[in-house]
């Protein structure tokens, strides 16, 4: 019987530290649920984790003001960027269609004057068939020979076909008496008064002149008109008097 007390006392030891052991537990899982935050306090936090991840209240991605300013600076960025292509798409067209043109003005320059050499040596066959012709006093072509008269014929023709063949190829005369003196295109020689030129224009020409296009091929030899003489104006002086 006295063997049996220890043990029993032993037991009811035990249970009662056992006791103690889950007041403890439940004592600690107490104080642990008052750490731990609420459902409310939960529900904000993951509210603001969604801001700040750019996700609404539905789970979906929503745009925040950052990303409306980004997504505008993205579209500034490349309205520039396509203005800067089209600039340089039309200013490479232009710079295409000024190459073409100086490309065609060159070639037409190129094909017109390539015979400025030969039309510069033709020339003193024109003056020398005109000479021809200045020479003969057409006055007196009646008495000339049937031979004469086809040799004089021929020559005409000769003149007038070289005519034809240099304005096809843009050979042009100088424009020669009664015009303005113009000394890219004419050569003054000596100055003469004229009654019926006007000052400063050509009284007469000694050579013609010739042009290719728009460039000299051989400036005219002319008088340039100094007007009229002193005396040709006194007398018409007189003679305005004497009207009036």
């Amino acid at each position: 019987m006295n063997e049996n007390t220890p043990h029993t006392a032993s037991s009811h030891n035990d249970e009662e530290k056992s006791q103690e052991d889950v007041s403890f537990v439940s004592t600690n899982n107490a104080q642990a649920n008052d750490d731990l935050p609420s459902h409310a306090e939960l529900d904000a936090l993951q509210m603001a984790i969604n801001a700040a991840s750019g996700i609404d209240e539905n789970g979906e991605e929503s745009l925040e003001q950052g990303d409306v300013i980004n997504d505008s600076e993205k579209i500034r960025v490349l309205e520039e960027e396509v203005a800067r292509c089209q600039d340089q798409i039309l200013r490479g067209h232009a710079e295409i269609q000024n190459i073409k043109m100086r490309t065609e003005r060159e070639v037409s320059a190129a094909r017109m004057f390539s015979i400025e050499s030969f039309a510069s040596d033709m020339l003193s066959i024109a003056d020398n068939l005109g000479r021809a012709l200045q020479a003969i006093d057409k006055t007196g072509t009646e008495n000339l020979g049937a031979n004469t008269k086809i040799l004089l014929d021929g020559i005409e023709l000769t003149q007038k076909e070289l005519m034809r063949v240099f304005l096809r190829h843009n050979v042009n005369p100088i424009a020669g008496k009664g015009a303005l003196f113009d000394p890219s295109i004419h050569q003054a020689v000596v100055q003469i008064p004229s009654k019926d030129v006007q000052k400063g224009h050509v009284a007469d020409v000694m050579q013609d002149g010739w042009s290719l296009g728009n460039r000299t091929l051989r400036a005219a030899m002319v008088a340039v008109s100094s007007g009229k003489k002193a005396s040709d104006e006194q007398a018409a002086n007189v003679l305005n008097d004497n009207s009036t």
